[in-house]
């Protein structure tokens, strides 16, 4: 399955599997995602984006999320 079918959740599930701190070469935790986010999104947004509790998160939220990891939205 692609991507286009896992969801936000599995899209965000991939980033935290893929793209590791390059500090400590480990993933990225929930809490420094928020950090780094420049308090765009807080630790619990991001947990429930990527748990599926907010099934619909903000285009700003969707955003900061992708800069953090370097990605495109």
């Amino acid at each position: 399955m692609g991507l286009e079918g896992r969801g936000i959740p599995g899209r965000l599930e991939h980033l935290f599997e893929t793209i590791k701190n390059p500090k400590t070469g480990e993933p990225y935790s929930n809490a420094e995602v928020a950090r780094l986010s420049a308090g765009v999104i807080t630790e619990e947004d991001v947990e429930g984006i990527t748990t599926g509790m907010i099934t619909d998160p903000s285009v700003g939220r969707i955003a900061a999320l992708t800069a953090v990891f370097g990605v495109p939205p």
